[in-house]
């Protein structure tokens, strides 16, 4: 994906992923590769592809500003939240670059990673992994409802077509 919907500034907070001058376009790798591979899984390639071809489109359709940002929505009575494919995005790429990275294949072979005074917390990066990759599920099954809804009656997200992705409880 030539434009993408996150960069490596998004990354701060709880979904904080350390750039440096060596690993930043490891990172940006890992932006492309996530965010075509769920978005593709989340919307299917037509859509998808016109997705990726308004990131570029001045003013920014609203059908897409509101996916990528977030929106509000009613069904019957009740009124929800959706927090936006940004939001699910960084999950998901957190999860997918702190798993990867926790071994490096170098010349001499694959190696962990160390640091000196520190102990490696494998359990704990378990369930941070593990809660990362459930709040990504969270939003792209809200994602999908979001679309099903405001979908009707005008089909504004033709040719809407997903993958059901699941929780994880071990990683």
């Amino acid at each position: 994906m030539s434009v993408k919907i996150i960069q490596e500034s998004d990354f701060v907070g709880d979904v904080e992923i350390p750039v440096g001058e060596w690993t930043e376009d490891k990172l940006n790798l890992y932006i492309d590769q996530v965010e075509e591979d769920i978005l593709t899984s989340l919307l299917g390639w037509t859509l998808y592809q016109e997705l990726e071809s308004n990131l570029i489109v001045h003013p920014f359709p609203a059908k897409w500003a509101n996916l990528i940002d977030g929106d509000t929505y009613t069904s019957g009575e009740i009124t929800f939240k959706f927090k936006g494919l940004t939001e699910m995005l960084k999950h998901f790429v957190f999860f997918y670059y702190m798993r990867d990275n926790e071994m490096e294949n170098t010349q001499i072979g694959v190696v962990i990673n160390s640091a000196t005074n520190a102990d490696r917390v494998t359990p704990v990066t378990s369930n941070l992994l593990r809660r990362h990759w459930n709040k990504g599920i969270k939003i792209y099954n809200d994602a999908c409802s979001y679309i099903t809804i405001t979908n009707e009656p005008t089909e504004v997200y033709a040719d809407f077509h997903f993958t059901q992705r699941d929780n994880i409880s071990i990683v």
